[in-house]
């Protein structure tokens, strides 16, 4: 018989995301599923909270103001006692301080969905504060990706062995247009013409996607008939621009800004680049991206990334030389970005099922301790 679990997923930041939106699509499956999952998050309200609370979910606001904030402790405690299952997505210090108080039978699961980054003091603390929490009480925690779980062992002082991983699910219907083609390259003023081959990236612009590789890449492919789209918004954005004027690129290179309905602008590509380091855990857009059929290129040190590309469904670039070597070949070539799409399309859609996540978590909430 099916036992319905209450599960409060623990949050920072539901802003718009690839994190974020992975942990909306996971609320939204054990929903289906029967279960009752509800979400804490520690800061304001974001997109993705909002969305969530559409789903008919609880939310609930911890406006904790920094990661050692220690308002509202009594409120979760409280709070915690309606749950089965609590999920941290995020560390908090804070919180995860005080579920060391909790019954032992209440399950506590975290996952790591950051990927190798040198920390500033106040985040190195709030880390070790987490690790010792999750050493003392938690049941088990998951990366979401091989990479992800490899990270969290080390920062965590943790048996590498005892960490699973579980793949975001994906809902690719949710990437389905809501305008059309020629409408959105008109938006951007473009041209509708077939000669035309069209590269971008979308995301959150950090220093750690490094999206000045593409740009370098695009000042070495100038002589094609290309034009660049970086897709999103963050504190890289006048870097970039900055750049793309000082190699020359301004012509070629547009930033149309942050876009709640990423889907709309990933149908105007034939290439997908996502030149992220190791600060990548798992790179929902380049995911997202593949499973348009939209051939992608990743970065050989690009974290969690190179998980995603077996061979034949998408390119692994070495170096800036590789990179734009793979460029070419695909601007000259329509055939092979129809095939190589086609592969990856069929690959992540196989893999990043929600069928595929639910069962990874399930799982996970079925484990005794680590």
């Amino acid at each position: 018989m099916f036992m319905a679990k209450r599960i409060l997923h623990v949050s920072g930041r539901m802003a718009i995301g690839g994190a974020e939106r992975a942990i909306y699509q996971l609320i939204a499956s054990q929903m289906r599923k029967g279960d009752v999952p509800d979400l804490l998050t520690t800061s304001a309200i974001g997109y993705y909270s909002q969305e969530v609370g559409k789903l008919g979910a609880k939310v609930h606001e911890f406006k904790q103001g920094h990661l050692f904030g220690f308002a509202g402790i009594s409120r979760f405690l409280k709070l915690a006692k309606e749950y089965d299952i609590i999920h941290f997505h995020a560390p908090s210090p804070a919180l995860m301080l005080a579920c060391l108080i909790l019954p032992d039978n209440k399950k506590l699961f975290y996952t790591h969905r950051a990927g190798k980054h040198i920390y500033p003091l106040r985040r190195r603390l709030a880390y070790r504060t987490a690790g010792y929490c999750i050493r003392r009480k938690f049941t088990s925690i998951s990366g979401n990706t091989n990479f992800a779980a490899r990270t969290a062992a080390e920062l965590f002082d943790l048996d590498a062995k005892t960490i699973t991983t579980t793949y975001n699910g994906i809902d690719f219907d949710l990437l389905l247009p809501k305008s059309e083609r020629r409408e959105v390259l008109a938006e951007l003023g473009d041209q509708p013409s077939d000669k035309i081959v069209r590269i971008g990236t979308t995301g959150n612009l950090r220093k750690w996607k490094r999206v000045d590789y593409l740009l370098n890449a695009i000042a070495e492919v100038r002589s094609e008939k290309v034009v660049c789209y970086v897709v999103g918004g963050g504190s890289e954005t006048p870097v970039l621009q900055s750049l793309a004027e000082k190699i020359g690129i301004t012509e070629l290179v547009r930033f149309p800004g942050k876009k709640d309905h990423i889907g709309d602008y990933l149908q105007i590509l034939d290439i997908f680049v996502l030149p992220s380091d190791q600060g990548e855990s798992f790179g929902n857009s380049a995911v997202e991206a593949m499973g348009l059929g939209i051939p992608t290129i990743v970065m050989r040190d690009g974290g969690g990334l190179v998980e995603h590309v077996p061979e034949g469904c998408g390119f692994i670039a070495d170096n800036h030389d590789h990179l734009v070597e793979i460029l070419v070949e695909l601007i000259m070539s329509v055939n092979l970005r129809r095939k190589i799409g086609a592969a990856g399309r069929d690959y992540v859609r196989s893999k990043y099922t929600y069928e595929n996540m639910i069962k990874g978590y399930e799982k996970l909430y079925e484990t005794k301790g680590m």
